[in-house]
């Protein structure tokens, strides 16, 4: 079909005039297509989105957190397993429950900037910082009762009762 340049009609080909507005068409006149607009490309992503900075961080806090509770009574137990293992297992507790403390702080303040939530770092720095206070005092009170045991021998002239004792700890 054409289009009459004067008033805009559709006109079918072969006809010599406009019906419209009677105005004579040339022969001469192309017809005219609509362009269809291009296909759209839809892109589809399946990949996983990245997982918020500082959520590597926040679990390590949590695994150190965990370890460090499970260090805990190893420390008080430990002597009656392993002869001379409390202060081991205290130590390292204290050591995991400090590193655990730092990296959950390093990693709520890396989520917090990123806009995610902070609810894993910061279950993660609680649990921490309580168990630096329990090792802490568990620690305080081992070496209290290695020196209150150091000093009762030594003040009842028995070092060498006090270094079996010792051997057994």
């Amino acid at each position: 079909m054409n289009t009459c340049s004067s008033c805009g009609s559709q006109i079918e080909l072969g006809v010599a005039q406009c019906p419209n507005c009677g105005i004579e068409i040339k022969e001469d006149v192309q017809p005219q297509f609509t362009q269809q607009p291009p296909p759209q490309t839809i892109i589809i992503n399946n990949t996983k989105p990245a997982s918020p900075p500082g959520k590597g961080l926040a679990i390590a806090a949590m695994i150190l957190g965990i370890v460090s509770l499970l260090s805990l009574p190893g420390g008080i137990v430990g002597d009656f397993i392993i002869p001379g293992s409390g202060f081991v297992f205290g130590f390292f507790g204290l050591v995991g429950a400090i590193v655990g403390l730092v990296l959950g702080v390093i990693g709520m303040k890396k989520m917090k900037d990123a806009g995610a939530p902070t609810g894993m770092a910061l279950a993660g720095i609680i649990m921490c910082g309580i168990l630096l206070a329990l090792n802490l005092i568990s620690v305080i009170c081992t070496i209290c009762v290695v020196l209150t045991i150091c000093g009762a021998c030594g003040a009842s002239g028995g070092a060498a009762v006090c270094a079996e004792m010792f051997m057994y700890m």
